[in-house]
């Protein structure tokens, strides 16, 4: 089979998925369907996982209330959001204009020079580095923009250590800043003329029909195994991703105080 002929075989079999669950999804009310909160491969990895841990822990979770079913009925209907956001990524990649494309090249180029000087220039910094690991969690495109924002910024309190290594932290800050707009214009206008699309509104329906399966099973998990010592079972029930977002989000608070205390181990 050559490599178009397996391409149409999978879209054939996301379309049938699609079609399985297709109503469910459209008998969900307008006002009920959920936007993801996150990036939908990370959201189906992390639900996934949560659904082989569930697996694993059947008899500890069945026996505080879990459906037996549970477990098989969040990996259907994960698959299913699966499928459909495979069908509207290659929908969302035909209406991506050019100078998108450009920007996000230019921004994921940038970012990776600033990333390399940051951690040379701040390799004897454990703030410097601590900033440097919460900006390499991010995820996709949004997360983009976060990241060239963090940096800039980054640049901009340290400007020492980078002239050390010969950058002009300065100018390297104000180019992020100005591609970070760029992108958050370019994903934003786009965002406008995708928000009528039939087959965004059904991954969002799709999105929407895994939340009460994944937030039970979660419960379920928190609560069997809440007395853990280790809290490696908790874990395994937990979004690793809404931890580091969390994390990130008290990283720039952190931040803020540090600076308004003038406190730094530059």
């Amino acid at each position: 089979m050559t490599t178009k002929e397996h391409a149409t075989h999978d879209d054939k079999d996301h379309a049938a998925r699609v079609e399985e669950l297709r109503p469910l999804a459209e008998a969900l009310p307008a006002t009920a369907v959920k936007e993801p909160d996150m990036p939908v491969s990370v959201y189906v990895d992390e639900g996934f996982g949560f659904v082989v841990a569930a697996r694993e822990h059947a008899v500890a979770l069945t026996a505080v209330g879990m459906p037996g079913e549970l477990p098989d009925t969040l990996d259907r209907l994960l698959r299913g959001l699966q499928s459909i956001q495979v069908l509207w990524n290659k929908e969302e990649d035909k209406g991506r204009t050019e100078e998108t494309i450009k920007v996000v090249l230019q921004a994921t180029g940038q970012r990776g020079d600033a990333l390399a000087a940051s951690d040379l220039a701040l390799r004897k910094s454990s703030e410097g580095q601590r900033r440097l690991s919460k900006i390499r969690e991010g995820e996709g495109l949004p997360d983009m923009v976060a990241d060239l924002f963090d940096l800039a910024q980054l640049l901009r309190d340290a400007p020492e250590p980078f002239a050390a290594i010969k950058v002009d932290a300065g100018a390297m800050a104000e180019a992020l800043d100005k591609t970070g707009r760029q992108l958050q214009n370019s994903l934003a206008q786009e965002d406008a003329k995708k928000s009528m699309s039939s087959t965004k509104e059904l991954r969002d329906r799709f999105y929407t029909l895994t939340l009460e399966p994944l937030r039970d099973l979660r419960a379920f998990g928190d609560f069997a195994f809440r007395k853990d010592k280790g809290n490696n079972r908790r874990f395994a029930f937990a979004s690793a991703y809404i931890r580091r977002r969390n994390s990130r989000a008290r990283s720039r608070a952190k931040t803020t105080e540090a600076k308004t205390t003038e406190v730094n181990d530059w």
